[in-house]
């Protein structure tokens, strides 16, 4: 015996008593935006909507999440006493791994990603990714300053 209407089935993908319609325009709040997660050469932005129906603690809320991206841009090996120099994303070339361009851009975007996890890494200037794609980041590790832009 169910306790559904005779001549239904509790499979009933059209049944009305499914998943209600939760439709809405989503409220979208960034997360840390001081704070971006910086993985596979990329400063990544998290946002959540806010949306929510009924009494806190009763209702249901979204769960809907975007993440927007800033890739890196350029990599500065800073030098004492001497100009710096400052190698571009576009000139790094994937089918040549040894390139020296491509040894340095490993050894900068690994140690600001392991400094990021221990949260020892210096934020010189952080502009959050969004929608109209204007993101900038600008970190520093060790001898490196790694920048972030958003395309």
């Amino acid at each position: 015996m169910s306790n559904y209407p005779p001549g239904t089935s509790a499979g009933d993908p059209r049944a009305p008593w499914n998943a209600p319609d939760h439709s809405h325009d989503h409220e979208w709040y960034p997360g840390d935006v001081d704070n971006p997660i910086l993985e596979d050469g990329a400063a990544i932005f998290h946002e959540r909507c806010h949306y929510a129906e009924g009494r806190y603690g009763e209702g249901w809320e979204c769960e809907e999440a975007r993440t927007f991206r800033c890739d890196v841009e350029r990599v500065v090996k800073l030098r004492d006493g001497e100009p710096d120099v400052a190698y571009l994303a576009s000139e790094e070339d994937h089918h040549n791994e040894w390139r020296f361009i491509e040894w340095l851009y490993e050894e900068a975007l690994i140690a600001a990603e392991r400094a990021d996890r221990n949260g020892d890494l210096n934020y010189l200037d952080v502009d959050p990714a969004n929608e109209y794609g204007d993101g900038y980041v600008r970190v520093r590790v060790n001898d490196y300053e790694v920048v972030y832009t958003q395309e």
